[in-house]
C-alpha cells in the first residue's frame, strides 16, 4: 500500500484491490515531514505505520493467488514529455536552479518552493543526474539543497518526496558527519575545482536549492532555442557533440575543424561534470583536446590556458608513447582523463565556443620581501643549506610565508628554478604529491599540466590499497624530478604571489625593514627546535605585513563564461610560461 500521488493523501492497494480494511497504529498515518508514503506492519501488533518508501531495514512481504502464474511487467518505456518554461531538461526528469544572487532559502523554504511548483527538491539517481545538476550550479552563490535528508531518523537518509528509493550519493570526504548533532540536511557543494559533492548541513542555513520533477506529456514542446548547429548540445556560451565513430586524436581534431570547432577543451568542474554526465553518459571513452606539446607540458588544442585538470587514478602516466588524452567512459572512472597512445582509435567530443582565449598577461609588476626572487607573477625562495627537512616541515614554512611548495608549469619556470637552486646540497621538494585517487597533484590546488620526471621516474609501483612509500617529489640540481618518501630530509623550494601594495596617494610601497623567511633563520631553528623558528618566522611577516597604511591585493583573475575564476593560488602558467621572463 501506498499514497496514490505525491501530492495527495488518498492510499491505494498496488494491484489495485480495492480499500476495505485499514489498521493504523495509534496517531497514523501522519506523513511525518511531508515525506512518509509507503506502509509499514508492525511485526508485533500487526498495526500500520506510513514510513518513507526508502527505508532500507524493513521485511516485506508478497501475495499471489494459488495456482496464478507471475507474468513479468513489460520493459519500461521511454518517458515521453517536456519541461515547463525555466527549467532544464535531463532525460526523464526536468530540474529548477534557484539562488543566485539575491535569492537564499533555508531548507524547508526552498522545499516549499518547489512544491508550490508542484515539485519536489531535486532527488538524484545516478552518477550522469548528479553531473548534469553540478554543471548548473555555476551561477548560484550558495551551496544547494537538494531533497535527502535524515531528519526523522539520524543516519537514515531518504528523499523528501517520501517515494524514491536512495539509488545512489556523492558524499563528500568524510560526510556525512552531523557536526555537533544539528545537521540534517543535505546540500550539494560547488567551486572551479569540484562540483557536486554532498554534505550534510544545519536545515536553517539559508543557500540554493535545485528542484526537480518528471517531465510531463500534458507540456507542449517549448519552441527551438538550441543556438548550436545541428548535433551538438548547448551549455552556456558553448556547444558540444559526441562522435562515437573511432578516430585517432589528430583525425579527431582534423573532424572538429571542419565543423568550425576543435576537441573540447575543459575550462572548470561545472564543464568537467557537464562533458562527462550530459555528453559522454558513461556510453565510451572519447578524446578531448588536450595534448602533450613536448615531453613535459600538456596544452589544450584551442589555445585555452590548462586552468583545470581531473586525471584519473595514477595519471598522468608519462609513457612515451602516450601524448593525447582521453577522458573514461566507464563507471569505476567516470569521467576522469587518461594520456594514451594518439594512434588509438577513441570516439571524440568536440567543443564550438563563441569565446576567445585571454590575452597572454604581462609579467608581474609586484614586489617579492628580501630574500625572494621575481618571476613572473609570483616570489620565489629556495632554502637549501645542510640541515634538511621532511616534505611537510617544508610546506610548512612555505605556508609560514603565505606561499606554498613550489608548484611548476612550464620548462621556462623550471629553468628559472634551477638558475635560483645555486648552492645544490640538497635535492629540493616541490609541491607535487599523490592524492586520493593515487594520481599526482599541487599541493597548492593549481593544475598539473607539466611533467619533468627523471628517467624511469616516478618507480614506487602503487596501487588502490597499498601504503605507498615514496608520495611526494624532489627536484634534483639539473630540474628533473623523482618521487621519494616524504621524510626525507631535503631542500624545499616556496613560491607565493607577488605583493601589490599602495599608499595613500596610490603609490607603490613594499616592506623594506622586514626580512622574509630566511636559510639562515631555518638552520638555527633547526638546532633549537621547529616551535622556535615557527614563532620567528611568524614575527617577522607580522612586522612585514603590519605597516601602517599599507593595503595588500592582487590583481584581478581572467573571466570566462560570464563569471570570475576565483583561485587563491591562480595562475595563468601555461602560455608555455615563457610571457612569464
Amino acid at each position: 500500500m501506498r499514497v496514490f500521488g505525491i501530492a495527495g493523501d488518498q492510499y491505494e492497494w498496488l494491484d489495485w484491490s480495492p480499500v476495505t480494511f485499514v489498521f493504523w497504529g495509534p496517531g497514523e498515518p501522519n506523513n511525518a515531514n511531508g515525506e512518509e508514503q509507503c506502509v509499514q506492519m508492525n511485526r508485533h501488533r500487526g498495526n500500520w505505520n506510513d514510513v518513507n518508501c526508502a527505508r532500507t531495514n524493513a521485511g516485506y512481504l508478497c501475495k499471489k493467488y494459488p495456482g496464478a502464474d507471475h507474468t513479468p511487467p513489460p520493459p519500461t518505456q521511454p518517458w515521453m514529455g517536456y519541461c515547463p518554461d525555466g527549467w532544464k531538461l535531463f532525460r526523464n526528469k526536468c530540474f529548477r536552479f534557484k539562488g543566485h544572487k539575491h535569492e537564499n532559502a533555508n531548507w524547508s523554504s526552498a522545499r516549499n518552493w518547489c512544491k508550490s511548483e508542484n515539485a519536489e527538491l531535486a532527488v538524484i539517481d545516478n552518477q550522469f543526474e548528479n553531473d548534469f545538476v553540478s554543471s548548473y550550479l555555476l551561477e548560484l552563490h550558495w551551496p544547494a539543497w537538494i531533497g535527502l535528508t535524515d531528519s526523522l531518523v539520524e543516519g537514515g537518509f531518504g528523499w523528501s518526496d517520501g517515494v524514491s528509493p536512495v539509488l545512489y550519493t556523492n558524499w563528500a570526504d568524510k560526510e556525512p558527519n552531523n557536526n555537533e548533532g544539528l545537521e540534517h540536511c543535505t546540500a550539494m557543494i560547488h567551486n572551479h575545482l569540484v562540483s557536486g559533492r554532498w554534505n550534510d548541513d544545519m536545515c536553517s542555513k539559508e543557500q540554493s536549492w535545485v528542484c526537480s520533477m518528471k517531465k510531463s506529456s500534458s507540456i507542449p514542446p517549448p519552441p527551438t532555442k538550441n543556438p548550436c548547429k545541428s548535433g551538438y548540445i548547448s551549455w552556456y556560451k558553448n556547444c558540444y557533440k559526441l562522435v562515437e565513430e573511432p578516430k585517432t586524436w589528430d583525425a579527431a581534431q582534423t573532424a572538429c575543424k571542419q565543423e568550425g570547432g576543435n576537441l573540447a577543451s575543459i575550462d572548470v568542474s561545472y564543464e568537467q561534470a557537464f562533458v562527462a554526465g550530459a555528453m559522454l553518459e558513461g556510453k565510451t571513452d572519447a578524446w578531448i583536446g588536450l595534448r602533450r606539446t613536448d615531453s613535459s607540458l600538456f596544452k589544450w588544442i584551442d589555445g585555452w590556458p590548462v586552468f583545470f585538470t581531473h586525471w584519473g587514478p595514477g595519471e598522468p602516466s608519462n609513457h612515451q608513447t602516450e601524448g593525447c588524452v582521453s577522458m573514461h567512459g566507464d563507471r569505476f572512472f567516470h569521467g576522469t582523463w587518461n594520456d594514451t597512445d594518439c594512434m588509438s582509435g577513441k570516439a571524440y567530443i568536440c567543443k564550438i565556443t563563441t569565446e576567445s582565449p585571454p590575452a597572454t598577461p604581462p609579467p608581474g609588476d609586484g614586489k617579492c620581501l628580501p630574500g625572494w626572487a621575481p618571476y613572473g607573477r609570483y616570489c620565489y625562495f629556495i632554502y637549501n643549506e645542510a640541515q634538511g627537512f621532511s616534505w611537510p616541515e617544508s610546506r610548512h614554512y612555505c605556508q609560514l610565508a603565505k606561499g606554498d611548495l613550489v608548484s611548476i608549469h612550464s620548462r621556462a619556470e623550471m629553468e628559472f628554478l634551477i638558475k635560483l637552486n645555486t648552492k645544490k646540497i640538497h635535492n629540493v621538494w616541490i609541491g607535487l604529491t599523490r592524492d586520493n585517487n593515487f594520481g599526482w597533484s599541487w599541493s597548492d590546488l593549481n593544475s598539473l599540466a607539466f611533467l619533468n620526471w627523471a628517467a624511469n621516474e616516478p618507480n614506487e609501483a602503487f596501487h588502490p590499497g597499498d601504503v605507498g612509500r615514496e608520495n611526494c617529489v624532489e627536484m634534483y640540481p639539473d630540474g628533473l624530478w623523482n618521487d621519494n618518501n616524504c621524510v626525507q630530509k631535503r631542500g624545499f623550494a616556496c613560491r607565493h604571489r607577488q605583493y601589490y601594495t599602495t599608499d595613500d596617494s596610490g603609490g607603490i610601497v613594499i616592506p623594506t625593514d622586514a626580512p622574509a623567511i630566511s636559510s639562515a633563520g631555518l638552520v638555527a631553528g633547526a638546532v633549537i627546535g621547529a616551535i622556535v623558528v615557527s614563532a620567528i618566522i611568524i614575527a617577522l611577516l607580522y612586522y612585514a605585513f603590519s605597516i601602517k597604511g599599507v593595503k595588500l591585493s592582487v590583481p584581478s583573475f581572467p573571466k570566462r563564461m560570464g563569471r570570475t575564476i576565483d583561485v587563491p593560488t591562480f595562475n595563468n602558467p601555461n602560455f608555455a610560461g615563457e610571457s612569464e621572463t
